[in-house]
Formats: C-alpha cells, sequence, structure tokens
C-alpha cells in the first residue's frame, strides 16, 4: 500500500510525503526514488497505484507542461491547470490501452471501428462498446498535486485551520 499525504502550512508552505515501496505479486522493494514527481519549482505530485501506469502518465504530463512553459514562460502555471494536464493525460492513456487490448485483436482502431459500425452485428457492436465504455486499469491509480501558485489555498469562513 502506497502512502501519500500532503499538507498546507500557513498558506504559504506545503508539505507533500510519500513512500518508496514498490510492489509486484508478492515482492517488495524499495529503490531510491519516491514516488514523486517535480514539474515546476513549485508543483510535485504524488501518486499511489500501478507505477508503470502513473510513471508513463506523469510523463505525458511532464512533456505537455514543458511544451506549455516554452511556449509561453510568463504564466504562473497553477498546481490545477497541472492536475486538469493530469486528467487529460490519463483518460488518453487509459484510451489507448483500451483499444490496444479490445480492439486491436479485432484488427480494428477506434476510427475504424466507428467506420465499420454499420455494416457489424448490433451485438457485436454492443459488446465492444461495452468492454470500451467499462474498460479501467485494474489498479486503483491516485496522485495528489501540490505546490504554491498565484491561487493560494482556499479560506473557509470560520474555519480555524485557515484564516482569510
Amino acid at each position: 500500500m502506497t502512502v501519500c499525504v500532503a499538507a498546507i502550512a500557513e498558506k504559504s508552505t506545503v508539505i507533500g510525503v510519500s513512500d518508496r515501496m514498490l510492489t509486484a505479486g508478492d515482492i517488495q522493494f524499495e529503490p531510491g526514488q519516491a514516488k514523486m514527481w517535480n514539474f515546476t519549482s513549485s508543483i510535485w505530485a504524488l501518486v499511489a497505484g500501478d507505477i508503470a501506469i502513473q510513471s508513463e502518465t506523469m510523463k505525458r504530463v511532464n512533456i505537455e507542461t514543458q511544451r506549455r512553459m516554452v511556449a509561453d514562460p510568463k504564466p504562473w502555471l497553477l498546481v490545477k491547470d497541472l492536475a486538469n494536464i493530469y486528467c487529460q493525460e490519463f483518460r488518453t492513456f487509459r484510451r489507448e490501452r483500451a483499444e490496444a487490448e479490445i480492439l486491436s485483436p479485432l484488427g480494428l482502431d477506434f476510427k475504424s471501428f466507428f467506420e465499420r459500425q454499420s455494416t457489424m452485428h448490433g451485438d457485436v457492436v454492443a459488446t465492444i462498446t461495452n468492454k470500451l465504455a467499462d474498460y479501467d486499469f485494474p489498479e486503483l491509480l491516485e496522485a495528489i498535486f501540490i505546490g504554491i501558485d498565484t491561487d493560494g489555498p482556499v479560506s473557509f469562513p470560520n474555519s480555524p485551520w485557515c484564516k482569510s
């Protein structure tokens, strides 16, 4: 089980902690790298779940983050921007895996499946569509994005831990 926690202190300090333990079946080992990714000078992500899937997704997030910073280096990227990029890249990766596992063995990709639906038996189309719609990775995957940005933490009225 992966342990990831994050906290905000004094509105301008974030603390993130992650373990390093990797599990593959009944084998566990602890490499030197924590399950944390640094995207900008002020934004990090902590991950839990299948490290291969998370690593691929985080590589994609990093590529998109770098692309945005090179294209327009002036605006400060927000933590929520990185979280949204993660969601986009995660969905894209999951879609690619669904295509590879469900359509490819049938000699199809998404484009050919949509183009050829009208020539297929309705039950086959429904079965494939349901498999695609229900496709998910076998393990729960989670990510926490932490950082300091121009949005800052949300203040809750009358909250003992966040003062406006």
